[in-house]
């Protein structure tokens, strides 16, 4: 009598990943199984695993996985890939601060500082959703009260020069006075008492539009 063996069960391989396509620095899901094996491996990276897994990749560039099964029956592969795209860029952000001086005891905006607060009234117009607050400050000459009020006055200066001048809602910049509480110069020498006597002009950073 003539035995017949069968021949052993053929050997299957499976993989892929989850996603198939990422960004630099974010992970991917490799999944596999295979049948009647009883030995795999992964390239690259991993080596021998068990015939059934899953594993976290975050590959730096575009890699194809490849399972490699083997058994009585014989082999079997797979092939996955995850590709890796680069990061998009950073939006580009614009900030816009501005400074300007004042005379001695005197809040009226000077017209050589016309030109620059017609920028920040442009940059303003075309950024609408922006607020900003007018600061004003002073040098230490007179007393604590009568710099506070100086100071409140250059701020509402520009808030009125920005409003009457270039059409800028006035809702959208608020004015304080410091007096001579936030010096950024000494108070002692008249170069140092001019840089003090100020107006600063603060607006959150905005992403620049796309042209």
């Amino acid at each position: 009598v003539n035995v017949i063996i069968p021949p052993p069960p053929a050997v299957s391989a499976n993989i892929s990943a989850n996603p198939g396509a990422i960004i630099r620095g974010e992970s991917a899901v490799l999944a596999w199984t295979s049948q009647n094996a009883t030995n795999c491996d992964i390239k690259p990276d991993f080596g021998s695993v068990k015939p059934q897994g899953k594993a976290t990749v975050k590959p730096k560039a575009e890699t194809s996985y490849t399972l490699t099964c083997t058994g009585p029956g014989g082999t079997a592969t797979s092939d996955t890939m995850v590709a890796v795209a680069a990061p998009a860029p950073p939006p580009e952000m614009l900030c816009y601060n501005i400074d300007i001086e004042f005379d001695t005891a005197k809040w009226d905006v000077k017209p050589m500082y016309h030109a620059e607060l017609e920028k920040l009234a442009n940059f303003l117009k075309e950024y609408p959703q922006l607020t900003g607050v007018i600061e004003g400050h002073t040098d230490i000459r007179a007393g604590y009260d009568y710099n506070m009020k100086l100071s409140d006055k250059r701020a509402k200066s520009v808030w009125e020069y920005l409003v009457n001048h270039f059409g800028i809602d006035g809702k959208r910049l608020t004015t304080k006075g410091y007096g001579y509480t936030k010096p950024i110069a000494t108070n002692k020498t008249p170069e140092g008492m001019q840089k003090n006597r100020r107006m600063v002009a603060n607006f959150a950073c905005v992403e620049k539009k796309k042209k």
